[in-house]
């Protein structure tokens, strides 16, 4: 074989490779049983709830488990007193707790309290919260449960308002701290000594900023840090002591793909190169071992007809060295680069084989 013939196929070879380490989107899906949005979900140990949600123009009262162990999904014979969408909740290890959300597209947030203990206890204490709330993102810190902000509409209550509720002694209450700035639809992780939260939507548009609440102290601490661009709408949860966030909406309402990790100790924001499979907002997710599992959701084309489910330890491996979201020109730059070299080499190998031919041609 002539060394043209050898460079052609050694950088062919440097093409495959480089193509092969492109990042590429890890994820897993499981069918939902129907499109699913504005659903709320949490993990007892077992199965991953879905209660309430929106679907095919309906607000739901049912409630569905997944099991991660065997696959199945399975709609429960429990339902709730009343249709619910874009309710918040979180488990305390017995029970799950629900606040508010919506009955139907245009009401007002509902000011409800749903307590469902699986496999089929729900009591729904009506007119317990200190307003109707909806949009609101919760922290649960193994004592108590801090929900921030409210919805972004002239008539809601509370913008900036923390609430927090114990679920031993059923207590709710307004704190007397306020948040920054009136803001919904942030995503928040716990610590074990601060409550992050991320992004949201205001008064004024989506916001890319990042605030601490320690509640020990009482303290509310905008950071230096802020997202690679604002957003709302976006899931969080906490892997190793970094902040996962993903997905959400931007400005136009427009869904994002993008991963953002957030370094809880260093305050250092990077984007991981690993993707969402699309672009998506959610509010439903639970983190299981090293896996995120995303339970429905909006889209452009509309609810999400799956669970989504990443690795969060790629998510964090494979984050880039700015906030930028990259392009890994590098990869690019290579692959452009051998295939225009394997074109040229193949042209060259093509005249020279003509030239060879045309010699021989001539001494016979």
């Amino acid at each position: 074989m002539s060394a043209l013939k050898w460079a052609v196929v050694f950088i062919s070879a440097i093409m495959l490779l480089s193509v092969s380490f492109v990042p590429q989107t890890r994820a897993e899906t499981v069918t939902l049983p129907y499109p699913l949005q504005d659903v709320t979900s949490f993990f007892d140990g077992t199965n991953v709830y879905m209660v309430g949600g929106f679907t095919l123009g309906m607000v739901l009262d049912s409630i569905l488990s997944y099991n991660p162990s065997t696959g199945k999904i399975v709609q429960e014979s429990a339902v709730l007193k009343s249709v619910v969408r874009s309710a918040t909740s979180f488990w305390d290890g017995k029970s799950a707790y629900i606040f508010g959300g919506l009955a139907y597209n245009d009401s007002d947030p509902l000011d409800d309290l749903i307590v469902f203990t699986p496999p089929g206890n729900v009591q729904t204490f009506r007119h317990f919260l200190p307003y109707g709330m909806k949009g609101n993102s919760i922290a649960w810190t193994g004592k108590y449960a801090y929900l921030f902000g409210n919805c972004i509409t002239k008539s809601s209550c509370g913008k900036k308002n923390i609430v927090m509720f114990e679920p031993k002694t059923m207590n709710i209450a307004v704190l007397n701290i306020s948040l920054p700035l009136d803001v919904a639809g942030t995503s928040t992780v716990w610590t074990g000594k601060d409550i992050y939260l991320f992004g949201g939507m205001t008064t004024s548009g989506p916001t890319d900023m990042i605030i601490k609440f320690n509640p020990a102290t009482g303290n509310i601490t905008v950071m230096k840090s802020k997202l690679p661009f604002a957003r709302y709408h976006t899931g969080a949860v906490l892997y190793g002591g970094k902040a996962i966030i993903f997905g959400g909406q931007i400005k136009n309402q427009s869904y994002v793909d993008q991963v953002v990790i957030y370094n809880t100790t260093s305050g250092k924001v990077t984007v991981s190169e690993m993707k969402l499979p699309y672009p998506l907002a959610t509010r439903s997710y639970v983190l299981i071992k090293n896996e995120v599992f995303l339970c429905g959701g909006s889209t452009k084309s509309g609810p999400m007809t799956s669970i989504e489910i990443f690795s969060a330890q790629e998510a964090i491996s494979t984050a880039a060295t700015s906030q930028t979201q990259k392009i890994d020109w590098q990869s690019v730059f290579t692959v452009s680069a051998a295939v225009g070299i394997l074109a040229v080499l193949t042209v060259v190998e093509l005249v020279l084989a003509f030239q060879r031919r045309q010699r021989t041609g001539r001494k016979t």
